[in-house]
């Protein structure tokens, strides 16, 4: 068992009438954002300085409004890790370069890529990497897989895969993120995952060891 089993445990299981209506406030509030994010491109417009402006969109995490009978967030489950990250440079916009990557990323990976795009260079050790070559070509995917961690518990994502692990190292949930991406089906004990499993739980144990060893 790990956090994920705890919380879905205390599912409150709002009803459908409940759920619309969170999910009705959250539209609202994305309006809301999405109008003051507006305001603040046009004055960058304003001013002359849209071409010489890199914009990041993130969020640090996403909500239930009744997914898996939960609320909230504080989860490794896709509705509330899985955040919206929208990266806009004038290099890219100059080239019309527009598009959806897929692939993994870390909120590390922030730091190295807005210095990156500045032109700084990092002195220290950075455990995020550069999503640079990404902005300019939608296809290339800087990372194998992603980390994410929440009191104690962690899981591993690749393009095809999801591993969470509770905070004695036990994996309790393994989903395949192309088939099943609701995550509905946990394989975790099915003869024919074996073998992801395995690679997966020996890719964590080296994600760890890097982080240890920084």
């Amino acid at each position: 068992r790990g956090g994920a089993d705890d919380r879905l445990s205390r599912a409150r299981n709002p009803s459908a009438a409940e759920s619309a209506a969170m999910r009705a406030d959250y539209a609202g509030e994305l309006t809301l954002i999405d109008e003051q994010v507006g305001h603040l491109l046009a004055q960058l417009r304003a001013r002359g300085e849209l071409d010489n402006t890199v914009i990041c969109l993130c969020s640090d995490h996403g909500e239930f409004n009744g997914d898996f009978g939960l609320l909230f967030k504080s989860s490794l489950l896709d509705p509330a890790l899985r955040v919206p990250l929208i990266i806009s440079t004038p290099a890219a916009r100059a080239a019309g370069i527009a598009g959806t990557n897929d692939g993994p990323v870390e909120w590390l990976d922030l730091g190295p890529t807005l210095a990156d795009l500045a032109g700084a260079k990092l002195s220290h050790r950075q455990f995020g990497q550069s999503l640079t070559p990404a902005l300019l070509d939608p296809k290339v995917q800087v990372r194998a897989d992603a980390l994410a961690e929440i009191e104690g518990d962690m899981a591993l994502m690749t393009p095809t895969h999801k591993l969470v692990v509770n905070r004695a190292g036990q994996p309790y949930l393994l989903f395949d993120r192309q088939r099943d991406p609701g995550e509905q089906r946990n394989l975790l004990h099915e003869p024919a995952a074996k073998a992801v499993l395995e690679h997966l739980r020996g890719r964590l144990l080296e994600r760890i060891c890097q982080a240890q060893m920084g």
